[in-house]
C-alpha cells in the first residue's frame, strides 16, 4: 500500500519551521481507502519554531489561529495509530509532489518525540513531480510550469472521482494531496500508453490518447474533430 502525504508548514527549513498541516491518502490497488487529515500546533513540539509572514501568508492562516492549533502529542499519537492499522503485514510506501520535502518535515517531528520513520515507511518513495517532469523530457505531455494548479488545469478534470478543478484549493495538504492523487493516476495511464505496455486496458481511468483530458473513451471531440 502507498501514503499519499502533503504537509503544510512555517517554512522551508525542518530545522527551523514546524508543521501547520498533514494530510495522508492511503491508496491500495489504485483506490483511496483511507484518510486523514490533522492540524498541528508547531510550537508544541518545536519551541524554537520559526513562522515567517511568508508561510502565514501562503497558508492563509494567522499566527493566533495557529497557536490554538491542536496539540503535537495528541495529534501524532492519532497519524500514529492511523499508520499502524495500515502496516500490519507491511510497511507503506511514501509518494506525493515533491515529497522530499515533506518527508524531512516528517522526520524531524518524528525525531522530536523519538519515534522512528521507518517503523513506519519503507525505502520506497514517489515523486509524482519527478514524474511530471519525465513525461515532459518524453514529450507525452507540455505544461507552462509544474505547479499542481497548472496540472489540474491541463488534465481538465471530467472523470468521476467527486474531486473536480473547481474545488480545489492550493496550499491545504487534503486538497494538494487528492489532487496529487489523481495526477498520479492520469500520467500513471499517459506513460502506460506512451511507452506501449499492452495491457493498458486494465486501468480504471479513461483519457484522450492524445491531449490527456479526461473522457469516456479513448479521444475527446476536440482531437477527434482535429484527426479527422
Amino acid at each position: 500500500m502507498t501514503a499519499y502525504i502533503d504537509t503544510e508548514t512555517t517554512g522551508l527549513d525542518p530545522k527551523k519551521h514546524g508543521i501547520i498541516q498533514i494530510a495522508c491518502l492511503i491508496v491500495d490497488d489504485h483506490k483511496i481507502i483511507d484518510e486523514i487529515n490533522l492540524m498541528i500546533d508547531p510550537f508544541s513540539y518545536k519551541e524554537d519554531c520559526l513562522c515567517g509572514d511568508k508561510a502565514l501568508e501562503i497558508n492563509g492562516r494567522t499566527l493566533d489561529e495557529i497557536e490554538h492549533f491542536p496539540n503535537s502529542d495528541e495529534q501524532l499519537q492519532i497519524f500514529l495509530d492511523f499508520l499502524a492499522k495500515h502496516t500490519v503485514e507491511d510497511k507503506l510506501q511514501i509518494a506525493g509532489y515533491n515529497v522530499d520535502f515533506d518527508i524531512k518535515f516528517i522526520k524531524e517531528w518524528f525525531s522530536s518525540c523519538e519515534i522512528k520513520f521507518n517503523d513506519f515507511f519503507n525505502h520506497k518513495t514517489l515523486d509524482v513531480l519527478s514524474l511530471v517532469r519525465h513525461c515532459e523530457y518524453f514529450n507525452i505531455f507540455q505544461t507552462e510550469d509544474h505547479k499542481l494548479a497548472t496540472m489540474l488545469e491541463h488534465f481538465d478534470f471530467q472523470y468521476d472521482t467527486g474531486f473536480h478543478f473547481d474545488s480545489f484549493a492550493p496550499h491545504d495538504a487534503l486538497s494538494d494531496i487528492t489532487a496529487t492523487f489523481y495526477i498520479h493516476e492520469k500520467i500513471r495511464v499517459l506513460m502506460a500508453i506512451g511507452f506501449g505496455i499492452e495491457e493498458e486496458h486494465t486501468f480504471d481511468v479513461n483519457g484522450c490518447r492524445v491531449c490527456g483530458r479526461w473522457v469516456t473513451g479513448d479521444l475527446c471531440s476536440k482531437c477527434e474533430g482535429e484527426l479527422k
